[in-house]
C-alpha cells in the first residue's frame, strides 16, 4: 500500500535561502515593456506608437512655437529649412506582480518512492514550496534590475523579501488581487485545482495586464506511477481516505482527466493573451526560472510564441 500525504506550507526561512541562490544564478531580470494601443500585451517591446518617455526613437516633429531651442535636433534640421525635434515612443511602466497559490492542494508532494531525478535520496518539494521559491527568486532578480515588484494582492511595490513574506503568509480561499493596470506583468503560480483561478486570469487580462501562467505539478500527478492497491488521502483533513485499485483502466481514465485539466488551463491563458508553462517539481528550479525569464524578460521576449508552449513544458500533444 502506498500513501502520499500533504505537507505543511513552508515558512520564509525554509525557502528564502534556496530562492537567493537561484536568483544569483539567474541574475538581473529586466521586464519587457508592453505596447500601447495593441489588443494583446504579448507583442514585444517595440513599437509603442505614441510619443512620450522612452528609449526607442519614434519620429521627428517640427519645433513648436515657444518650445526651448535646446530640444532641436540640429543634424536633422540642417537638411531642411525647418527646425525638428527628435521624439521617442512612450513606454508603459512595467511592474511584476506575483502570486503563489496557498490552496491546500498545493501542500502535496509525492512520497519518497518517487524521488528526485537529480537527487535520488531526496523527496520532491511540495508544490507550494516550489511556487514560493520561484516567486521569491523572480522578485529578487527583478529587484536587482531596478524593476518594481509586488505581491498580486498588494497595491504598492515592495522589496523582494517583503513580497516573499506576504506570499508565504497568504491563506487558502478565494483568489483576490489588487487592481491591475496596463504594463503589469502578472505571474500566477498554481496547480489550478480551484475553479476560480481560471476566472482570475480573464479578469486580470481585462484590466490590461499581461502575464504568464505557471502550472505547478508534482510528477505523480502527471505520470500516475501507482500500482496495485493505493490509499489516497485528501488534502482536507476531515475527508476519509480512499482505497483504489491502480489498474491500467484506472490509469488511462486518470491520464485522460489530467490531459483535459492541463488543456483547460492552457486554453484559459492563451484566450487571455497570456503564456502558459507547465513546471514539474522534480525538475531543477533553475530550469523553471530560465524558462520564465525567457517569457517575461526584455532580452528574450520576442523569441517566445504564444501558440507554442515554452521549452520546459506545455499541454500534452494529442
Amino acid at each position: 500500500m502506498e500513501t502520499d500525504q500533504p505537507r505543511h506550507p513552508p515558512q520564509l526561512d525554509a525557502f528564502w535561502p534556496e530562492a537567493e541562490r537561484a536568483a544569483r544564478l539567474l541574475g538581473p531580470l529586466p521586464l519587457a515593456r508592453p505596447e500601447l494601443g495593441r489588443p494583446s500585451w504579448q507583442q514585444g517591446s517595440h513599437p509603442r506608437r505614441r510619443a512620450g518617455q522612452g528609449s526607442e526613437f519614434w519620429q521627428y516633429r517640427p519645433l513648436e512655437p515657444g518650445e526651448a531651442v535646446d530640444r532641436v535636433d540640429w543634424r536633422r534640421s540642417g537638411r531642411s529649412d525647418s527646425l525638428f525635434v527628435r521624439t521617442h515612443e512612450r513606454e508603459l511602466p512595467a511592474r511584476l506582480s506575483l502570486w503563489a497559490d496557498p490552496s491546500a492542494t498545493m501542500d502535496y508532494a509525492s512520497a519518497a518512492q518517487y524521488p528526485y531525478k537529480q537527487h535520488p535520496n531526496r523527496q520532491h518539494p511540495t508544490k507550494r514550496h516550489r511556487a514560493l521559491v520561484l516567486a521569491a527568486a523572480l522578485a529578487l532578480s527583478a529587484e536587482e534590475a531596478g524593476e518594481a515588484c509586488t505581491a498580486l494582492t498588494a497595491a504598492r511595490p515592495a522589496r523582494a523579501r517583503a513580497i516573499a513574506e506576504q506570499l508565504a503568509a497568504e491563506t487558502a480561499g478565494a483568489m483576490h488581487s489588487a487592481p491591475a493596470a496596463p504594463g503589469d506583468t502578472v505571474l500566477i503560480l498554481s496547480d489550478f485545482l480551484e475553479p476560480d483561478r481560471l476566472d482570475a486570469i480573464a479578469s486580470l487580462a481585462a484590466q490590461g495586464a499581461g502575464g504568464l501562467v505557471v502550472h505547478i505539478a508534482d510528477p505523480a500527478e502527471i505520470d500516475f506511477p501507482f500500482e496495485g492497491r493505493v490509499e489516497l488521502l485528501d488534502v482536507a483533513p476531515e475527508a476519509a481516505p480512499r482505497l483504489i485499485d491502480a489498474s491500467e483502466d484506472t490509469r488511462a481514465r486518470y491520464r485522460a482527466a489530467w490531459d483535459a485539466h492541463v488543456a483547460a488551463v492552457a486554453d484559459a491563458a492563451r484566450t487571455a493573451g497570456w503564456q502558459y508553462l507547465l513546471h514539474r517539481t522534480d525538475t531543477p528550479v533553475q530550469d523553471g526560472l530560465a524558462t520564465i525569464a525567457a517569457c517575461i524578460g526584455a532580452a528574450r521576449l520576442g523569441a517566445t510564441r504564444l501558440d507554442a508552449p515554452p521549452a520546459e513544458g506545455g499541454p500534452p500533444r494529442r
